[in-house]
């Protein structure tokens, strides 16, 4: 895919015990393409200036990749 440089945020429910119920708190992944390193203009700030990186790739490319990767390695890691 050619991809060099991504962002990653996870945003998961407490670790710890709270009062309150989060047992229908969804598991948020989110995967950002930075773009072209060697481009000036493909990862400066986009992040916090927009609250999105600059897409460069096919997310759901990099995620259907990502899960074939890991299926590959359950396979051969058991």
């Amino acid at each position: 895919m050619g991809i060099s440089s991504f962002n990653l945020s996870l945003v998961v429910p407490p670790l710890s015990a709270t009062e309150e119920s989060w047992e229908e708190f969804p598991i948020i992944v989110r995967i950002v393409d930075k773009g072209n390193l060697h481009n000036r203009d493909s990862d400066i700030g986009g992040l916090e200036i927009y609250a999105s990186g600059v897409i460069a790739g096919d997310p759901f490319e990099l995620t259907r990749q990502i899960k074939q990767y890991l299926e590959m390695r359950e396979t051969f890691h058991g």
